[in-house]
């Protein structure tokens, strides 16, 4: 950059990423928080920052912020894969003023100025976001002087900033699986609650089939939707989320070992929380239901949870929406990858939602994934299951002789 000072209005995205090195071996100088603070200023037209691996900084002293207006405005900034100090946190998120913030397999050790029973990032610090993605509503925090961790709803510094778009993506969950059981949609209806949905158009939520099996027969009650544990709080997006336009739910259909019965409260509650939009302002809906890749081109729809679901209510519910314009239907291989995939000619989602929801579909609003091409236009992966599955008919065929 000092040789050709004109080439920084050129850079628009700048990443700091390492491995674990920095863990293994004490000598080794990776990126700390002062690279990061010292380098993003080099570059006026800087739109996106990312943070991957760990950031050395232990035990530095806490770098203040700049007022508001003086930060350096970005669009994203991408915090991953690593653990990052809570002063070194606080003072990016309170150098860079991003529009949005991306959070993924990320932890949070807990820096000497900071008390593991009270500390969350400074809500000022968060005050100019409008979207946040992340993979858990729970950030994990470590104090390395007793050893303890827990686990703090992450939502809380959030509370009026004014988000419009909230993404938990990819593999995240709405319910925390380390004991702790609701404290996730607890604290995404303590968030709602606090007014800041007011401005939400976007939310996309993940409901952990984890959650669900650790309730008893006897912890469920009645709804309309059918029997789910109490503690799946009805959430009336409506009231909170009066501007909501776009809603995303992915939901387990089934793991290669799993009884599909086992997701149906989770199924229950995906299709309530659908069913609690505001219908003025909904213009889309997507349901990502996420299963075996395997399994899921042997079995039939009547095998899963579909034909025990209320949709009836659901088509009700969207003929009241006038500007929707798409019901989206998608699976999700549990292979780690969040790409929806095609569907197999074999599960026609098709015509059993038009069946179940005939205002839906007469709208033309029903939109399901494509279905996989046609056998001279066959995958590898679906050559080789129709092979295994002839081989396994003559071996029937044979027994039968």
């Amino acid at each position: 950059m000092k040789s050709s000072p004109r080439l920084a209005l050129y850079v628009i995205e700048v990443s700091f990423e390492q491995g674990y090195r920095g863990r293994l071996d004490p000598s080794f100088k990776g990126f700390t928080l002062s690279d990061v603070l010292k380098t993003t200023p080099l570059f006026p037209n800087l739109s996106r920052v990312e943070v991957i691996g760990d950031l050395l900084d232990w035990n530095i002293m806490y770098i203040a912020p700049p007022p508001i207006e003086s930060r350096q405005k970005i669009d994203v900034l991408r915090i991953s894969k690593g653990t990052i100090p809570s002063d070194s946190l606080e003072s990016i998120l309170g150098h860079l003023d991003a529009q949005t913030l991306r959070m993924s397999s990320s932890f949070i050790e807990l820096s000497e100025t900071h008390d593991l029973d009270t500390w969350i990032p400074e809500p000022a610090l968060c005050s100019t976001l409008r979207r946040l993605d992340v993979d858990t509503l729970l950030i994990s925090i470590h104090d390395s002087q007793t050893g303890i961790s827990r686990s703090e709803p992450f939502l809380s510094s959030f509370v009026g900033a004014g988000l419009q778009s909230l993404r938990m993506s990819g593999r995240s969950e709405l319910w925390d699986t380390t004991g702790q059981r609701d404290q996730g949609i607890t604290s995404l209806v303590e968030y709602l609650d606090s007014g800041s949905g007011q401005h939400l158009t976007d939310l996309h939520v993940h409901c952990t089939p984890s959650f669900f099996a650790s309730f008893d027969e006897d912890e469920q009650s009645s709804d309309p939707f059918g029997p789910m544990p109490r503690a799946l709080k009805a959430v009336d997006l409506s009231r909170r989320c009066p501007q909501l336009r776009t809603l995303s739910v992915a939901v387990q259909l089934f793991r290669f070992s799993d009884n599909p019965m086992d997701h149906l409260s989770a199924w229950r509650f995906a299709l309530r929380f659908i069913s609690s939009t505001r219908p003025e302002s909904l213009v889309r809906v997507s349901i990502y239901f996420l299963c075996d890749m395997l399994r899921f081109r042997a079995i039939s729809i009547n095998s899963t949870v579909f034909p025990f679901l209320n949709w009836k209510h659901v088509d009700d519910h969207l003929s009241r929406c006038p500007s929707l314009n798409a019901l989206h239907l998608a699976p999700r291989w549990n292979d780690g990858t969040s790409r929806p995939r095609d569907l197999p000619r074999t599960f026609p989602l098709d015509a059993f939602l038009k069946e179940k929801m005939p205002m839906a579909a007469t709208r033309g609003i029903i939109q399901v994934a494509p279905y996989r091409p046609l056998p001279k236009e066959q995958h590898p992966d679906d050559v080789e299951y129709e092979r295994q599955m002839a081989l396994a008919l003559d071996k029937a065929e044979f027994q039968d002789e």
